[in-house]
C-alpha cells in the first residue's frame, strides 16, 4: 500500500524522483498516466487492472466507451526508473498536470500520484475542509 506525501522538484528534462518506498512497490517499470490534474503511477499490472475496471463492462461499439478507452491509453506512457531513482515523464504529461518545479509526490493505495505542488495545496485544502461530509455522502450513497 502506497501512503503519504513527499515534496519532489522535476527537472527540465521533465525527470522526476520516485520516493524509494514507492518505487520498492511500483518496481522498475511504471506507468505513468494522466488522470484528471495529475500524473497517476502504476504497476504494469495494476494499471491493466485500471483500464480494465473503468472499461470493463461498457459497451465497445458506444463511441464515449472509445472515447475514455482513446483517453486512458494515449496519455499513458512506460517509464524505466533510472539508477538515480527518477522516471522520465513526456513534454506533454508534464504541461497538461501542470508541473512545474515544485511537485508533490502522493500515495494512494496502489499508486502514486505526482501533482503540481500549487494544484495539490488547493486540492487538499478543499478535500480536508469537506472530509466529513464526503465520507458522510458516500457513505449514505453506498452503504
Amino acid at each position: 500500500m502506497l501512503m503519504g506525501t513527499y515534496q519532489q522538484k522535476i527537472d527540465a528534462k521533465h525527470r522526476i524522483f520516485v520516493p524509494a518506498k514507492f518505487r520498492e512497490e511500483l518496481g522498475d517499470i511504471i506507468i505513468a498516466a494522466k488522470t484528471g490534474d495529475c500524473i497517476s503511477l502504476f504497476r504494469e499490472d495494476t494499471f491493466q487492472s485500471y483500464a480494465e475496471e473503468l472499461l470493463g463492462n461498457l459497451p465497445k461499439q458506444d463511441k464515449r466507451t472509445r472515447q475514455l478507452s482513446r483517453t486512458i491509453y494515449a496519455n499513458a506512457i512506460r517509464c524505466e526508473v533510472d539508477k538515480q531513482g527518477r522516471i522520465l515523464l513526456s513534454a506533454d504529461q508534464a504541461a497538461r498536470a501542470k508541473l512545474d518545479r515544485d511537485c508533490v509526490v502522493i500515495g494512494v493505495d496502489g499508486r502514486a500520484e505526482i501533482w503540481s505542488k500549487q494544484v495539490w495545496e488547493e486540492y487538499d485544502a478543499s478535500a480536508s475542509d469537506n472530509f466529513e461530509d464526503l465520507a458522510s455522502d458516500l457513505a449514505k450513497e453506498y452503504l
